[in-house]
């Protein structure tokens, strides 16, 4: 099993990079690389020698407890290692990119890559991103929005993209709402013995308390990280500034979204990420290797791993060169090993409002085989591609991704409402109060002490590809057989995605 680093994200050195000066450029850790290859000394060594001109040092990483070197993925020619880079007295700071093109220079076909900083939502380093760090929204720190002291309002004329507009509450932004309607039904449990219900897994800031998910969701499930939870702690990046973080509910939000459409499926959710809402392409690549396993050996014995027929992902990040995009298979493999057990893989396409290709939902036409892969744009509530959705070729289908309404963790925030006040003397009890706007909270009727999570409004392709995913589990069936080999998991798989309505990716 392989072993993600635990390390606080916000602390890390990413940073931006754009080698080819194309103004496209990506996020990466300066102090990560990533070599390919079953004999990767060749390229270890030149790596080497181009960081010590530098004053730096390269070493892959180790395991502590076997002082043995760490492999993130151990299959032959697609065997991935992490190296890290340190400085000797002296050196600046380390500059993987930097290092990684002069090395480049002298051997142009070196199996080396960039730790890649994969989001929950799309970021662009040219400009901010759905969940970008300019504090553009309701509160923002900048006064864009319902509340801005500079008069920048939805459609603002000062350079502000009406894309941008699905941030704000009441056109598509995460603001508190309540529903009245009642859990799904989940149905009965499966009476045969060998069957069992269909499994969606996600891969994301974990899942929050609430009680439509309390017997759903399997949260502590092998391979998942140990990072402070986002669904539990929604103010971890300035705890003191009131303000929730950007991705505080994400996974809640997205697991709502599969048991309203797909109510009869089990969920499984592996936490890969804190509040900073990022997570090293390296780290991501260790959990679905992670998560490989557990479905192989569900496929070998049901009695153990994880029976999971679809995977959803709303995560990615841009490479550094458009051009050679498809030349960065670190992700590919590890997708391909999972559709070959006949899972299905559904992921985000992106909020950059480009077509330029998201990875790794841009891999859904690179004719992996096995199980469908697919990549999911937003749709609006009345059926047009929402302004946000990243588009192109690379797009299998697009679902409802803008003003959803969705679970949410119980979280508050440090904002107020804009007025309140106690009862009257004499009158009876009451507080009076306007919205709190990021009170995400609900009475629990049976003890008014402790609330229950609540419901919210949001938007993303995060939020398309959970329909789109639910939607295949749906077409599953309501029940499967516990023991099926790959091949008939892969059969079943393109036969739902068929029926489902989906379009289906060439294969290889």
């Amino acid at each position: 099993m392989s072993h993600p680093d635990r390390t606080p994200a916000a602390t890390r050195p990413w940073r931006a990079a754009d080698p080819k000066g194309t103004g496209a450029g990506t996020i990466h850790l300066a102090d990560h690389l990533l070599v390919t290859g079953k004999d990767t000394a060749r390229s270890i060594a030149l790596l080497r020698e181009v960081a010590a001109e530098r004053g730096w040092i390269v070493a892959p990483e180790t395991d502590t407890a076997e002082d043995a070197v760490r492999v993130l993925r151990s299959a032959g020619a697609d065997t991935v290692t992490r190296l890290r880079i340190t400085r000797q007295p002296g050196a600046a700071e380390p500059d993987a990119s930097g290092l990684l093109e002069a090395a480049r220079a002298r051997e142009p076909h070196l199996a080396a890559g960039l730790d890649h900083a994969v989001f929950l939502a799309a970021f662009h380093p040219q400009g901010p991103g759905m969940y970008g760090t300019n504090g553009i929204g309701m509160y923002g720190t900048n006064g864009i929005g319902m509340y801005g002291t500079n008069g920048k309002g939805m459609y603002g004329t000062n350079g502000v993209s009406p894309a941008s507009s699905y941030q704000l509450p009441g056109a598509g932004g995460r603001s508190p709402v309540a529903v009245v309607l009642r859990a799904p039904d989940r149905g009965e449990e499966p009476a045969d013995p060998e069957t069992r219900r269909p499994a969606i897994g996600f891969l994301d800031s974990g899942c929050g308390q609430h009680p439509w998910l309390a017997d759903v969701v399997r949260r502590r499930v092998p391979g998942s990280a140990a990072q402070s939870s986002a669904e539990e702690d929604g103010d971890q990046l300035g705890p003191l500034d009131g303000v929730l973080d950007a991705v505080a509910g994400h996974g809640t939000f997205i697991a709502g979204m599969l048991r309203q459409r797909a109510p009869h499926a089990d969920l499984y959710s592996w936490r890969i990420c804190d509040g900073a809402g990022v997570v090293p392409e390296s780290d991501l690549l260790s959990a679905l290797e992670n998560v490989a396993d557990l479905v192989a050996a569900n496929r070998e014995d049901p009695g153990t791993g994880v029976g999971l027929d679809v995977l959803c992902l709303s995560l990615g990040f841009y490479p550094e060169d458009p051009d050679e995009a498809d030349d960065d298979h670190i992700l590919r493999p590890s997708l391909e090993r999972l559709t070959r057990l006949g899972v299905t893989v559904v992921l985000s396409a992106g909020n950059e409002a480009t077509n330029r290709p998201f990875y790794p939902a841009a891999y859904a036409g690179a004719g992996l085989s096995g199980a469908p892969v697919l990549s999911v744009g937003a749709r609006n509530p009345n059926g047009t591609i929402a302004l946000f959705s990243n588009t192109g070729d690379w797009v299998t289908t697009y679902a409802t991704g803008a003003a959803l309404v969705s679970t949410s963790p119980p979280l508050r925030g440090g904002l107020q409402p804009l007025a309140a006040r106690e009862s009257l003397p004499g009158g009876p009890s009451q507080r009076r109060e306007s919205l709190d706007p990021d009170d995400y909270s609900a009475p629990d009727p049976g003890n008014p002490d402790e609330p229950q999570g609540g419901f919210a409004i949001w938007s993303g392709t995060s939020f398309a590809a959970p329909v789109v995913a639910a939607e295949v589990a749906v077409a599953l069936g309501r029940t499967l057989p516990r023991k099926q080999s790959g091949d008939d998991a892969v059969a079943r798989a393109r036969d739902a995605v068929a029926r489902a309505g989906l379009t289906l990716p060439e294969t290889t």
